[in-house]
């Protein structure tokens, strides 16, 4: 009986609406120019947006401050090795930049049908292009730069079309920024599946790029409200940039989200269309523990402070790094009146979530600071 009692206690005291400031507080909320294009490439301090056809740039946020600064138009810089006019798309992306001395690296293809793309350095303040690193390849995506500037990292992501059912390998790259030059490969062996229909892999860093994570890329299926592939798992892969090995996992699919522990011990995965958590362990090398949840979770942040954050469809849970709910917060405590809406990051820290809201009408983004 006591037992029971104890137990109704503990439940309550989870669920009783307490001050959330000893568990997170809201940041600073903004509107970002350009908000079609935003992008956000951790271990980024700034969030991102760029313009594609007009001349206005973008600007940039910065998470722990929230200032604004403005990305200028970078198209008619000298030696710009794309074409300057409006007409021509530009697949360049932002993936660092230091607002305080307004430099950005980009990496893409300048032009649409060049099998050339380039890590590019843009002074804002000299409006010149200051490192021009050209990379021969096929279909590469920026996997992240290292907080120091030393190396960048990209990888090829092969479309299935008829390579189906065969093992393909794909390749990350790594550049090194002082010699200007690729300085090393490393081979993941990929078999894709007979009559799959997603259509590449998803690379996420840890925040110091020492560990990558790739999974298939599922989306969500509206028309079905399902994901895209049939089985409940499907393969994963952990890489070890510095021994340049990697193993291979069993993971759910559709993974929303997924988080690094800052010590890289864990790493967190989260099943949107499963509505399961999941610890992969890296020293075991394999998935140690999953919890089913009733909530439709949509970003997960691990912290250095021991904790799990969970952002779902109806608020905000906190778990230890063993699943053990510590504290939960209605859809109401976290946003008041404002209503969701996409995109959901979070920092390479993990002391901060930045997701999408409607407020009085109008998209705007709001930074939460977790506090545990």
């Amino acid at each position: 009986m006591l037992k029971y009692f104890v137990s109704i206690f503990y439940s309550l005291l989870l669920s009783t609406p307490v001050s959330a400031n000893t568990w997170f507080s809201k940041g600073k909320s903004f509107s970002i120019k350009n908000s079609q294009n935003i992008y956000y490439k951790k271990p980024m301090r700034w969030f991102t947006s760029h313009g594609t056809w007009g001349k206005d740039g973008g600007q940039g946020v910065d998470i722990i401050t929230g200032k604004i600064v403005d990305i200028p138009w970078y198209r008619n810089y000298p030696n710009y090795p794309g074409n300057s006019s409006l007409t021509e798309w530009s697949e360049l992306k932002m993936v660092h930049f230091n607002g305080g001395t307004k430099k950005g690296w980009f990496f893409g293809k300048a032009k649409v049908n060049s099998t050339t793309y380039y890590l590019l350095e843009m002074d804002f303040n000299l409006k010149k292009i200051v490192h021009f690193i050209p990379i021969r390849g096929n279909s590469l995506v920026s996997v992240g730069m290292d907080p120091q500037e030393n190396f960048f990292l990209a990888a090829t992501r092969t479309s299935p079309g008829n390579n189906a059912g065969r093992s393909i390998v794909e390749k990350i790259l790594q550049i090194d920024i002082k010699n200007k030059k690729v300085i090393s490969s490393i081979n993941v062996t990929v078999k894709t599946r007979p009559g799959q229909t997603t259509s590449n892999l998803v690379y996420l860093p840890s925040s110091d790029m020492k560990f990558i994570y790739i999974r298939e890329h599922d989306e969500y299926n509206r028309s079905t409200g399902k994901g895209f592939l049939k089985s409940p798992e499907t393969q994963g892969f952990l890489v070890d940039v510095n021994s340049k090995s990697y193993f291979t996992i069993k993971t759910p699919v559709e993974v929303w989200t997924a988080s690094f522990t800052p010590d890289n011990r864990f790493l967190f995965i989260s099943s949107y269309q499963k509505g399961t958590l999941s610890r992969l362990n890296l020293k075991s090398k394999s998935i140690d523990k999953t919890i089913k949840t009733p909530d439709r979770n949509m970003l997960i942040s691990a912290t250095s402070k021991q904790s799990l954050y969970v952002l779902h469809l109806n608020g905000l849970k906190v778990y230890d790094l063993n699943f053990k709910l510590l504290k939960y917060f209605t859809k109401k405590q976290i946003l008041g009146s404002d209503i969701w809406a996409g995109p959901y990051e979070t920092d390479s820290s993990g002391s901060k979530m930045i997701f999408g809201l409607v407020r009085n009408g109008k998209k705007i983004y709001q930074i939460l600071n977790l506090l545990r």
